[in-house]
C-alpha cells in the first residue's frame, strides 16, 4: 500500500524489537515484499542497547545510534537474511555505524570458528550486502569508510532536522572523497546516481 498506492520509495525499520535483534524477529514477509516490489529498506536505531549506561551527554545518540545500527548490520548477515534474500536493498544509517571498522575483525572471528551460522569469508563479502549514507561528521572518517565501501553503495545524507544534521553534507563529502583519492566521478556517483538508482531504479 506505501509504495502502489501512496508512492513510498521504501520503508524503514528500526534496529531492534522490543530489545530483540533483527534476526530474532520475524521480518521475513517484509524482506519478500521490498524484493518484490524492489524498494529499499532503511535501518535506523529507535531504541539503543546498553541505555542505562547512556543516560547523560547525549551518548544514547553519540555512541548508542552508531553501535545499533553495526549491530544490525551484523545481526541480518549472520542470521542469512542476504543468502534467502539477494535482492534485497538495505540502506545503513550513520554509514553503517562501526561496520567498516569491524568487518574485518567478524571475518577474523569467522576465520576462527566462532561464528555458528553464516560465515564471512572476508570483510568485503559483509560490506557489499548493505547500502551506506554519508552520515557522519569527520571528513578522515568518511574518507575512511568511502576507501571500504564499494563506489556504488554509498549515498549522500543529511540527518536533517535531527540534531546530528551534517552542517555542510557537500562540504563534507568533497572533502572525504579528496582523501578517499577519489574524483568527481564517485562524487556525482554519491550524490546523484546512486541515490537515483536506488530510491526510483533509474
Amino acid at each position: 500500500r506505501c509504495v502502489e498506492e501512496l508512492g513510498f520509495v521504501g520503508g524503514a525499520i528500526p534496529t531492534q524489537v522490543r530489545g530483540l535483534n533483527l534476526d530474532e524477529v520475524v521480518l521475513e514477509p517484509l524482506y519478500r515484499v521490498a524484493c518484490e516490489l524492489n524498494v529499499p529498506l532503511f535501518v535506523h536505531p529507535h531504541r539503543v542497547l546498553g541505555a542505562n549506561r547512556m543516560t547523560h551527554d547525549f551518548l544514547n545518540n553519540i555512541c548508542g545510534n552508531p553501535f545499533e545500527t553495526t549491530v544490525a548490520a551484523f545481526s541480518m548477515y549472520l542470521s542469512g537474511v542476504f543468502e534467502r534474500w539477494p535482492d534485497l536493498k538495505v540502506l545503513l544509517a550513520h554509514c553503517g555505524g562501526t561496520l567498516p571498522m569491524l568487518a574485518g575483525r567478524g571475518a577474523q572471528a569467522s576465520g576462527a570458528g566462532k561464528v555458528d551460522r553464516v560465515p564471512i569469508p572476508s570483510a568485503d563479502a559483509l560490506l557489499q550486502c548493505f547500502h551506506y549514507d554519508t552520515v557522519v561528521h569527520d571528513p578522515r572518517v568518511l574518507g575512511f569508510a568511502l576507501s571500504q565501501l564499494a563506489p556504488d553503495r554509498v549515498h549522500l545524507g543529511t540527518d536533517l532536522p535531527f540534531p546530528m544534521l551534517v552542517e555542510d553534507p557537500v562540504g563534507l563529502l568533497h572533502a572525504a572523497v579528496d582523501l578517499a583519492g577519489g574524483d568527481s566521478a564517485m562524487f556525482e556517483r554519491i550524490t546523484e546516481t546512486n541515490p537515483a538508482h536506488l530510491l526510483c531504479g533509474v
